[in-house]
């Protein structure tokens, strides 16, 4: 960090129990020289006076509130938590441990506990200081990103069912943690799945030679400035479809794990209800990012699935990020155009090249199955059939709002499991 700015949020920055690395710019480092060249230092400077130190009595309500302060500073605990689970999975990946009922629920535990705490320690990180916020949370992101890459090193595909992950996560819990839960190992799951697919040529062939019969209809009404000869597979997905790499893939896994971070307890997740509150919702979206872009270190991917997961390719019904983004683009640049339905990296978001970001449309499809199928939401009692054809005529059919082709890989997905 530049001195000047850890300066700025404390003159005595140094001083705190933590590690610093900061610079000085070659600019002000020659203005320090100038300045100590032209006032010789005298001997008073170099060991002043002490000033007379003022006795301030603090009273009773001043202390607690410090020791609160001190308390809300300490998550020591928390994180020590995330390193048992993560010994915990390591073991059983050592062993080789293949019972599905138990790799399940050392999963749920570990992902309930990992989730519970960020929410928590994000919350209580909201009322600190950018760069205090980043210290503080600095153990909790190094400990959630290895927990991340080590429930990740399982083949979640073959552990992950429906009735197993429903039955070990707690109907006490609140909606907001059961649906964090499930989302993280469901997405997990299906973007393995999603590599596998993408490890056969005959996958992605077979894709191709179905496109303009199955697929060229629904894509031509996101590309509509294009001719039907001009959309193919490579104009869904940007320089074509591929398998994820490791890094992205831990990337990836944690923003499925954050993307609700900053949701309320009293926002419903029934979008299909009279009772959904759109504005209210929207609202989880904009405080998600700015807890974890101001607050904390982790990686863009996770800050980009966080913002963006809501933005049904430009829906009136979403409320993501990208899509108003876009929209104020397109205002400022009229002869640009996105002739590119998906996006893998971010820069192809920043160079408004794509109308989305794959990870996020994974999320999409991912979010929506288990609004629909929580069997402890009122009201929202699907079974996976009504789910699944309720998805396919409402947000793929009547309006454009998951992609057509994820979603076919994501009932695939689903027979398989």
């Amino acid at each position: 960090m530049p001195f000047k700015t850890l300066y700025g949020n404390g003159t005595r920055f140094w001083l705190q129990k933590h590690s610093w690395a900061y610079y000085i710019t070659e600019e002000n480092r020659l203005k320090i020289e100038e300045l100590t060249a032209a006032k010789p230092i005298g001997e008073a400077e170099i060991n002043p006076k002490a000033p007379e130190q003022k006795v301030i009595q603090e009273n009773s309500a001043q202390v607690e509130e410090k020791k609160d302060s001190d308390s809300a500073l300490s998550n020591t605990e928390e994180v020590k938590n995330i390193y048992h689970h993560i010994k915990v999975l390591n073991e059983h990946i050592a062993n080789k441990t293949t019972d599905p009922t138990v790799i399940s629920g050392v999963l749920v535990d570990a992902v309930r506990d990992t989730a519970l705490i960020n929410r928590n320690v994000l919350m209580n990180a909201m009322q600190l200081s950018n760069l205090e916020a980043k210290v503080f949370t600095a153990n909790l992101v190094k400990s959630t990103i290895e927990m991340v890459k080590a429930s990740s090193s399982f083949k979640m595909e073959t552990f992950f069912k429906d009735e197993l992950i429903g039955s070990l996560v707690k109907k006490n819990e609140c909606p907001i943690l059961r649906h964090m839960i499930r989302s993280y190992l469901h997405g997990v799951a299906f973007l393995e799945y999603y590599n596998n697919i993408m490890s056969s040529s005959y996958a992605v062939s077979r894709l191709r030679i179905e496109f303009n019969k199955k697929y060229l209809p629904l894509y031509a009404t996101l590309l509509p400035h294009l001719d039907h000869s001009q959309i193919s597979l490579e104009r869904v997905f940007y320089k074509g479809m591929r398998a994820i790499p490791p890094n992205l893939f831990y990337n990836w896994a944690l923003g499925l794990l954050l993307h609700d971070i900053g949701k309320e307890t009293t926002v419903e997740y029934n979008h299909h209800e009279e009772k959904f509150n759109h504005n209210k919702a929207k609202e989880h979206v904009k405080l998600g990012i700015s807890a974890i872009v101001n607050k904390t270190n982790y990686c863009r991917e996770a800050v980009f699935i966080t913002g963006y997961h809501h933005d049904y390719y430009g829906s009136s019904d979403g409320y993501g990020m990208y899509h108003a983004y876009l929209e104020n683009f397109r205002k400022n640049n009229p002869g640009k155009s996105q002739d590119f339905c998906i996006g893998y990296d971010i820069e192809n978001l920043l160079k408004y090249e794509v109308l989305s970001y794959f990870p996020a449309k994974v999320l999409e499809i991912v979010d929506v199955y288990d609004t629909l199928t929580d069997k402890e939401s009122v009201g929202c009692r699907l079974s996976h059939n009504q789910a699944i054809d309720k998805m396919w005529n409402d947000f793929v059919i009547k309006r454009r709002k998951l992609d057509p082709i994820l979603f076919n890989i994501f009932m695939a997905f689903k027979k398989l499991i």
